[in-house]
């Protein structure tokens, strides 16, 4: 775990001020489960670290005087996640601050869009709670290297394959 000062922390959320920080201000907000990517969070556990969040930037405004501020989570070792639980970042900004979080845009053919626009079709089956309604989200299948499949609600139900969006999620985490 990055190392950190802990600022604040209640029996769910630690907010941390790391000792190797982006910025003056960097603050972290760490989940207190055992979710190593966003995907394994409650919804409300989401939802209170992105309030928390949310007050912790005004905070950033008024006492640094900061131009604005990032939130950033890095979400899997391909999008450079180094740490074993999922990390809220809260990065105050200045205009001259030198920190260049700025991706070149592309242009996506209609082809393409449409592909991925059709993979993402699952989501009209989702139950509200955040995954499709026929997978039951097994936090023990992370740390099966080997899965090939993740249980379903209903034993008629089981989502095969390595393609699979969750079973590619549990197998992604930190071995």
């Amino acid at each position: 775990m990055t190392e950190a000062v802990t600022l604040i922390e209640d029996e769910s959320v630690a907010v941390k001020m790391p000792r190797q920080g982006y910025v003056a201000g960097h603050l972290i907000l760490t989940p207190k489960s055992d979710a190593m990517i966003v995907e394994e969070l409650e919804q409300a556990l989401l939802m209170k670290m992105f309030t928390l969040a949310n007050r912790l930037a005004g905070m950033l405004f008024e006492a640094l005087e900061c131009d604005g501020t990032n939130l950033l989570i890095q979400n899997g070792v391909a999008a450079g996640q180094v740490d074993d639980t999922v990390i809220l970042h809260l990065i105050p900004r200045w205009e001259e601050d030198d920190l260049d979080f700025s991706w070149s845009k592309q242009e996506m053919p209609e082809s393409e869009l449409g592909k991925v626009h059709k993979q993402l079709e699952f989501a009209k089956e989702q139950d509200g709670q955040g995954k499709p309604a026929a997978v039951e989200r097994d936090a023990g299948a992370r740390g099966a290297e080997d899965a090939d499949t993740v249980e379903a609600e209903d034993e008629n139900d089981v989502v095969e394959g390595g393609d699979n969006y969750y079973v590619k999620q549990f197998k992604r985490g930190f071995r």
